[in-house]
């Protein structure tokens, strides 16, 4: 087993590639009641921001993320959110010039949700595949 081991430790330092990263530093997904303005009951604006770093790797994070909404009244709700107007990969370069956080970018995902009713305990998620090893 120790043999095992140690080869796998020695072939790991030993691969000639560059093992790089992207990973996700932050995120916030909110909604906005918009129904009073398409005249739709129960309709909500759900955007996503997602902050990564591109520090150690060249790859973009997706055009679209899933997003799903649960809730102990009703069946789950599946859905994709698509990047927001003029945000496409690797996203909005952030000024970093007062920040420890070097290359991060922003990420901005929206879509319009019509929840099927009143419940008291509504959960908007999301696990975008945005923290990779390339």
């Amino acid at each position: 087993m120790r043999t095992i081991i140690l080869s796998f430790v020695v072939g790991l330092f030993a691969y000639p590639g560059i093992l790089q990263a992207s990973t996700v530093i932050g995120g916030e997904i909110t909604y906005r009641y918009v129904g009073d303005s398409t005249n739709i009951n129960h309709q909500y604006e759900v955007s996503m921001v997602l902050y990564r770093t591109s520090r150690w790797s060249i790859a973009f994070p997706p055009t679209e993320v899933p997003l799903c909404v649960t809730s102990s009244c009703f069946p789950d709700i599946t859905t994709i959110m698509p990047a927001h107007s003029g945000f496409t990969p690797p996203g909005q370069t952030l000024d970093d010039a007062n920040c420890v956080i070097t290359n991060a970018q922003k990420m901005v995902y929206r879509t319009i949700v019509t929840l099927p009713g009143v419940c008291h305990d509504f959960r908007f998620r999301s696990s975008p595949d945005v923290a990779r090893v390339i």
